[in-house]
């Protein structure tokens, strides 16, 4: 969807890190590796943003591909390359890049999924399972429907350091879409407004995409704890999907 790539393009490069810190991303790193082996395991970070998780990963020595479509990404994904051999990167689309190599494990961490549409958002799934080595694991985060429903607001505001984001949503019940329109004010200017528009899936609804291209265990958690394993999770759905 074109309203996502400019937002992803021109706005989320730039104020995303304000929705995370480094204690979120070392806490979401220490769940992966909880599932993980051994450090021999090779890791496809999908959708990696400016690295923050690749950047832990490859210090404690895993050898990872970061994948992201976003060229603003492109000099921070370079600097932790060049500290890190062990880590490389592409800047492309996932949907329409020819990977040759295959994974031990796939990586689709903070939300990322549901910004292609829905035939677009299975060929992701079926592109993941593709990649991943027999017995892989595929570790996936996202919200379900039920769970946007409960708690949806339609404004929000973040105010950090002398900069305000503002959001402001609308939630279609019928088409399960999500548009949310994004704006920061620095020193009372504001930016232009990004728009996203995102595709949201109930729990059943997931688990059958899931099941539909080949992942044959399924299990859910709540968080990032291995103590929040549940069935019908409240917060966030963090799946973790073996082939």
């Amino acid at each position: 969807m074109e309203s996502n790539n400019k937002f992803f393009n021109d706005f989320w490069p730039y104020f995303g890190g304000y929705f995370k810190n480094e204690l979120d991303t070392s806490k979401e790193v220490d769940f992966v590796l909880s599932h993980l082996e051994n450090k021999s395991m090779t890791i496809l970070d999908l959708f990696c943003g400016y690295g923050r998780h690749s950047y832990q990963l490859a210090m404690r020595g895993y050898s990872i591909l970061g994948i992201d479509k976003c060229n603003s990404y492109f000099l921070e994904l370079q600097k932790i390359n060049k500290m890190f051999p062990n880590f490389e990167f592409k800047i492309d689309d996932f949907l329409t890049l020819n990977i040759k190599s295959s994974y031990d494990c796939v990586l689709l961490l903070f939300g990322s999924f549901g910004y292609y549409g829905k035939s677009n958002d299975l060929n992701v799934l079926k592109m993941i399972f593709s990649v991943l080595n027999d017995g892989g694991i595929f570790i996936f985060d996202t919200r379900s429907f039920e769970q946007v429903k409960t708690s949806f607001v339609g404004i929000n505001e973040l105010i950090h350091g002398g900069i305000k984001i503002t959001q402001s949503g609308s939630l279609n019940s019928i088409t399960k879409e999500i548009k949310v329109k994004w704006v920061a004010t620095i020193d009372n200017i504001k930016t232009d407004t990004y728009t996203t528009i995102i595709t949201l899936y109930s729990l059943n609804e997931m688990k059958a995409m899931l099941s539909s291209v080949g992942f044959k265990e399924l299990y859910l958690y709540d968080d990032y704890t291995k103590e929040s394993l549940c069935l019908e999770p409240k917060k966030r759905c963090i799946w973790i999907c073996k082939k």
